[in-house]
């Protein structure tokens, strides 16, 4: 199994990997209640949205894939969002549809303004199941975006810059051969050397794989469409940074140099002068004695 970055003509082994490899995933159940209508053009769209790399302004896309040996195509792949104002310091599978930022918002608007463009070819309008689709991908965008904010987010706010895993999703053939376990450790290598969090939003699956992974829970996020019952709970997850050189050396530092600092007779006792070397213990015990016997002497 090889990781590598996904190209343009990846898209049709990637759309068949997110049709048939999240169809028991639980996000994907709520977007798409009654099958898969609709489902096809918005893959479509997030795939060549992904592809062009460029989320914003302060935002990447990156999507990865492991390829099965035999064949070299990808079975099973990953998506990052990259915070682009991070530099690099160095040259059961999960499966969650949850896609962060703008992503999925942007391919909802993208099937509205696809469908208001056929209206208007008088070509058939949508079906309620496909608005009521649309309408549960803009909540689940609008809910991540309040969750993450780039960072920002009440729940997030306090680990750092952070990249963002979108989602994993693997063939169903291919599941249980450690592919998704391998496209996760790739991204966490890439964050670390960026120094920067890994979060991520999950459903039930994919709170066991992350949970495997060593992520934390740090809280739930809700997603609801007004006027509608069904309602999404999904576990915020978060791999906090790596604590940078100088960070653990200060660790090290408060652990064994702040201790030995501050025992016997040098507790509390100024720093020598620069050049001068401090007094040993023994030196000082042999100083207190002299002086002693020179008082009992007067």
């Amino acid at each position: 199994m090889s990781v590598r970055n996904a190209t343009e003509r990846d898209i049709p082994d990637l759309r068949s990997i997110l049709l048939t490899g999240l169809l028991s995933d639980h996000v994907w159940k709520y977007c798409f209640p009654l099958g898969q209508g609709g489902a096809v053009q918005l893959v479509d769209d997030a795939l060549r949205l992904w592809l062009d790399g460029k989320a914003d302004d302060k935002n990447q896309w990156l999507v990865t894939v492991s390829d099965d040996l035999e064949t070299e195509k990808p079975v099973s792949m990953a998506v990052w969002s990259l915070p682009g104002s991070l530099e690099d310091t160095e040259s059961g599978d999960g499966g969650d549809f949850v896609a962060f930022q703008s992503s999925l918002s942007h391919a909802a608007d993208t099937a509205r303004l696809t469908t208001a463009d056929e209206t208007a070819a008088n070509t058939p309008t949508p079906t309620k199941h496909e608005v009521s689709s649309a309408a549960r991908l803009a909540a689940v965008a609008e809910a991540v975006q309040v969750t993450t904010r780039g960072g920002s987010g009440p729940l997030l706010s306090r680990y750092g810059p952070q990249v963002v895993l979108v989602l994993t999703a693997t063939h169903p053939s291919h599941r249980f051969r450690g592919h998704a376990r391998r496209l996760a450790a790739h991204g966490l290598a890439l964050a670390s050397r960026r120094r920067a969090a890994v979060s991520a939003l999950a459903g039930p699956m994919g709170y066991i794989f992350l949970s495997g992974l060593r992520f934390s829970d740090c809280g739930l996020a809700t997603v609801a469409v007004p006027g509608e019952r069904d309602e999404l709970d999904l576990k915020v997850m978060v791999q906090p940074a790596p604590p940078g050189r100088r960070s653990l050396s200060r660790q090290l530092m408060g652990l064994f140099g702040a201790g030995a600092g501050e025992s016997g007779s040098e507790r509390g006792s100024p720093a020598p002068p620069v050049g001068e070397r401090r007094p040993s213990a023994w030196e000082e015990r042999k100083r207190s004695g002299v002086n002693a016997r020179k008082m009992s002497a007067v």
